[in-house]
Order: C-alpha cells, then structure tokens, then sequence
C-alpha cells in the first residue's frame, strides 16, 4: 500500500531537484528523505530517482508514478478541503424529516434559523409519520428527524439516539357554543357522546384516540378523518365534532373554536430529535438540533400565552 507521504515527497524531490530542498521544504532531514524515497522503491520494487550531477531526476517508472501521485495528492487535498468545510458547516448535505404537525411552526422556524446560521448547507426535507422517519434514520437515509411517542404507542426502536425537545399535551377543541365550552378542563369521559373528528388518516397513531377513549370507558364515534388541520378544524367550528389537538399548534388555532385542557393522560405524546445511532454525528445535524431546542422551547411558552388568550365564559367554573 503506497504511502501519501511518501508520494508528496517524491513529487517535493521531482519539483525541486534535490533531496536536501525537497527536506527543507517538507521539514525533513535530508537522510529522512533518502530514507522513504528508498523505502518506496522496496515496496515498488524498481528505482524512481536517478543522482545527476549535484541533484536527482526522475527515472522512467518515476515519472509514471508522479504521474499519478500528483491526482492522489490533489484527490486528497480536496477531501480534506470538503471535510473541513463540512466539519465548519459551510458545505455539506442534511438529510432532515418530521411528522405533519411539526411543519406547523417548529420545523419551518428552526430551518429559518438554521438558514440564516448555515447558508451553505444542502437540506433534503420530507415529511412522514415517526415510524417511517425511524425507519429512515436506520436506513441512514435521514441524518436528523423530530418524531414522537404516545404513551399508548409502541415505542421507537432503541437503536435512535433521542433527545427530549418537549411534552406535548393534546387539548381539546370544540364548537364555541358546545355544552363544555365554558369549562377550562374536561375530563376525556366527559365526551363520550361526541362525534369525533379525528386528525389523522393513515400510520402508527391511527388507534391513539380511539384507544385513549376505550380507556376512559367508551367507544368513539368517529365521524371523519383527515390528515388537513384547516379541514378539521373547520368542521369543529361548524359543530360537525370535537378533535384533539396539539399543544404544538395551538399558536396556529382558528379563533372560532373552543379550545379546553384534556385530562386524558395517555394523550400526551414525548417530541424528540432522532439520530441514527453510532459514533459519528454529522456537524449539520446537531446545528439543526440545536436551531429546534431554542424554537421548541419558545413554542412552550407561546403555546401557554395562546391557550390563556381563549378564556372560558364563566370564569368560576374551572372544574
């Protein structure tokens, strides 16, 4: 296996005609110059320098593996250019991923402020549910993902390397005139005669309400489902149903609908930013964690401004 010191030496010698410049250049003593360029020709097993006069010259073979030795070495610096570069965040690629309510205001306000940190990072971005996300990040086909777990769920494969972002408490959100309406909490019992208009279509969540309400004591009524936040929350302003909805985006609610703390426990699903796991953490990707950790914990706060904006209609009754 040729050595890539030893060929920037055969390539300093051949520049500069002289094992003692070609030392002085590369910091060497001219015996240790002498010493690899021999080495190399053991390992080649053919002489590449020649004396002539007072210096060397390149023998045949020499020059061919110049030749050659010369793109190696350029190869090589540019790798360590782009390596660097990635390493200081101003190249690179990352692969980023989150589920659908995320995009409401966490992943769109930390890649605005990743932007402005890393203009020159690539970002490749898609949404799919927390399952397919953690099948992407093992695939090594995501660097970063935000995902989520309910208690009721299964959990995430313990292959990911997590790190908490938020607790996000789903509320309820009811028509204006509901009978509930003018309570802060209700309890989940509570609407068991409700239609449900349920936030989701398809994935791993789909039986997270309905088996939150089985555990409060009965079967919902699922009246319709859609994965389009206006669309529900549009048929709740019209009195078509109640929905559960994130704490993540309470910011973003219609102001026509009602929208009450939930006492249902198993509604509360742990945010996380995922890795792969492994060693190596990709500079990019722990920027974009960072730039989600800040914004999350601005949403927290927003979050509890907005719900304190929606005060119930009598004031007394709390319960």
């Amino acid at each position: 296996m040729l050595e890539s010191r030893r060929l920037r030496l055969l390539l300093e010698v051949a520049r500069s005609g002289s094992l003692a410049a070609a030392a002085d250049q590369m910091g060497y003593t001219p015996s240790a110059v002498s010493q690899q360029i021999r080495a190399l020709e053991r390992e080649l097993g053919t002489v590449v320098l020649e004396r002539r006069g007072r210096g060397v010259a390149l023998t045949e073979p020499g020059r061919a593996l110049a030749e050659h030795a010369q793109r190696i070495v350029d190869a090589l610096a540019a790798a360590e250019a782009e390596l660097e570069a990635i390493a200081g965040l101003r190249a690179g690629v990352l692969r980023f991923g989150w589920f659908s309510t995320a995009g409401a205001i966490v992943v769109p306000r930390a890649i605005a402020r990743f932007r402005g940190r890393h203009p020159e990072i690539e970002l490749l971005l898609e949404e799919a549910d927390p399952d397919e996300c953690a099948h992407r990040l093992g695939e090594r086909e995501l660097d970063v993902a935000v995902v989520y777990e309910f208690r009721l769920d299964e959990p995430l494969p313990s292959e990911l390397r997590l790190t908490p972002l938020l607790e996000d408490r789903l509320h309820i959100a009811l028509p204006p005139n509901h009978r509930l309406a003018h309570r802060r909490r209700i309890r989940m019992a509570e609407l068991s005669d409700e239609a449900w208009i349920q936030g989701v279509r398809h994935g791993s969540t789909l039986a997270t309400l309905p088996a939150a309400c089985r555990q409060a004591g009965f079967e919902p009524h699922i009246a319709f489902q859609t994965d389009d936040p206006m669309a529900w929350q549009g048929l709740v302003a019209a009195g078509v149903g109640v929905a559960v909805i994130p704490q993540l985006t309470l910011p973003t609610a219609r102001t026509d609908i009602a929208v009450r703390e939930l006492d249902a426990p198993s509604l509360v699903r742990n945010v996380s930013v995922a890795m792969p796991a492994g060693r190596y953490r990709p500079p990019a990707a722990n920027a974009m964690a960072l730039a989600l950790r800040e914004v999350a914990d601005e949403l927290v706060r927003e979050a509890s401004r907005a719900l304190s904006a929606r005060p119930a209609s009598n004031e007394h009754d709390a319960a």
